[in-house]
């Protein structure tokens, strides 16, 4: 069985429908990596995006 994490890459992720996709693929498991112009609310979508358990990166 495969045990390996998938990695989704979001452009837009820090708000809006880029950070409903970030949140909600997370929710299934898989690691984030954001993408956006604004790095502070990019990197406040990763706090949320670590707290369902996976990694994420900004």
């Amino acid at each position: 069985m495969n045990q390996e994490r998938k990695t989704a890459i979001i452009t837009g992720a820090a708000q809006g429908i880029g950070k409903a996709i970030a949140l909600h693929l997370a929710g299934a498991g898989i690691n984030i990596v954001i993408s956006d112009i604004n790095e502070e609310k990019a990197k406040q979508t990763a706090l949320e995006v670590e707290k369902k358990g996976v990694n994420a990166l900004v």
